[in-house]
């Protein structure tokens, strides 16, 4: 079967009212040492990615749209425009264009030998091939067949498909709504993804102490891994595999500028899923301080909440962050932990080298070593705007 174009282009714009939903998928295998560490082995080099969200389209657009999904939807070659990336032409262009300028351009998907498309509604777009890109200005492999007026929205755009289903709902005769679910090709794919160093290391491992976003409860499970032998009557008895709950939380972040996304992107990057670990304070208030440790002194006095009966000297539980009220903040190692039998427990830590009093503490948190999770979820609110809600769990360093 021949087609009138060799890829039919998605160019139905996300409806704001509800977040654009960028998904990313890394694979790692974990394998469990006996010791409780874990050795992981990455079985993707980049995360697959999907882009979903709601969309209206009336007129021309959902035409075009009807004609596109008889002809086109089983095959692979979709044109996918990435609407989180999106710019607008800083001047205006006519035809024969070989160079547009953008405005708005910060950290965006534009890339040597990529897809650009200039839109003005769904019936009425072009898509150029780049032949390269130089800060604010993505120049063409091939010119403009149309006039594109300043402010025209400029997004870069990426090979997919669309899912083995699309359900669409009829409003009028003229207008449709349904909701995009676009699977972009892993293989010609460049998810924008910076390679950048870590800001902040910490016993040999990224720390990220960016604080999550408290607008919701942050949901936190503990699971035991044990074996059950209950045969139904009687008694049971359950044999533990490993000495200690494991903790799994849902960390929350959201950045409102397009630098800050960026950052956080790389952040991601360096995680590569749940390959490389990181530590994150838990940002509970854990452990309260009673007494003020001096910049040379060895040992720090808490007020007692269970450590020496129930967490000693766990690896998985032996390091603090003691965040102060100025915004900075000093991890440490704990040990030794011994009760002072006045309600105060004593731990053993390396000299902070300044001194730490309570009053200048916003919070003293657990310092665990986390995996993210392999799967992620972005909501885009704009460009501009994006929030996550990722699954970490606390693993043995």
């Amino acid at each position: 079967m021949s087609h009138p174009s060799p890829a039919a282009v998605f160019s139905a714009e996300p409806n704001t009212d509800a977040p654009l939903e960028e998904a990313l998928e890394w694979r790692t295998e974990l394998l469990p040492a006996r010791d409780g560490t874990e050795n992981p082995s990455q079985l993707r080099a980049k995360p697959r990615r999907t882009l979903r969200y709601p969309f209206y389209l009336d007129g021309g657009g959902f035409q075009r749209l009807d004609a596109m999904l008889f002809g086109q939807q089983p095959t692979a070659d979709w044109i996918i425009p990435v609407w989180t990336d999106q710019a607008a032409l800083a001047t205006g262009v006519g035809i024969g264009a070989a160079a547009l300028t953008l405005s708005g351009y910060t950290g965006l998907a534009f890339s040597n030998g990529g897809l650009v498309m200039l839109w003005r509604a769904a019936d009425d777009y072009e898509v150029r091939d780049i032949s390269t890109v130089s800060g604010a200005t993505v120049n063409l492999a091939q010119n403009t067949t149309k006039a594109w007026a300043a402010d025209t929205l400029v997004t870069p755009c990426v090979f997919g498909v669309l899912g083995d289903s699309l359900d669409l709902e009829r409003i009028t005769s003229t207008v449709l709504s349904g909701t995009a679910e676009l699977a972009i090709d892993p293989v010609r794919d460049t998810p924008n993804l910076p390679t950048a160093a870590a800001p902040a290391t910490y016993n040999g491992y990224e720390l990220y102490a960016t604080e999550p976003n408290w607008a919701q409860a942050i949901p936190t499970s503990w699971l035991a891994s044990a074996d059950v032998l209950d045969p139904g009557m009687g008694g049971w008895s359950k044999l533990a595999r490993r000495a200690y709950g494991e903790q799994v939380r849902a960390y929350r972040w959201l950045f409102e500028t397009r630098t800050d996304i960026q950052t956080f992107r790389a952040f991601l990057q360096r995680r590569l899923g749940s390959f490389v670990p990181v530590y994150l304070p838990t940002w509970d208030a854990d452990l309260d301080l009673v007494q003020t440790i001096n910049p040379s002194d060895t040992t720090a006095k808490f007020t007692d909440t269970g450590m020496t009966q129930f967490i000693a000297a766990h690896p998985a539980r032996q390091h603090i962050i003691f965040q102060f009220k100025d915004g900075s903040s000093l991890a440490r190692q704990v040990s030794a932990p011994t009760l002072n039998g006045d309600g105060t427990t004593t731990v053993t830590i390396a000299a902070p080298g300044i001194t730490i009093a309570p009053s200048a503490l916003d919070l003293v948190s657990y310092l665990p070593l986390w995996r993210m999770a392999d799967q992620v979820a972005l909501q885009w609110h704009s460009a501009a705007v994006m929030a996550c809600d990722i699954k970490f769990r606390a693993v043995k360093p």
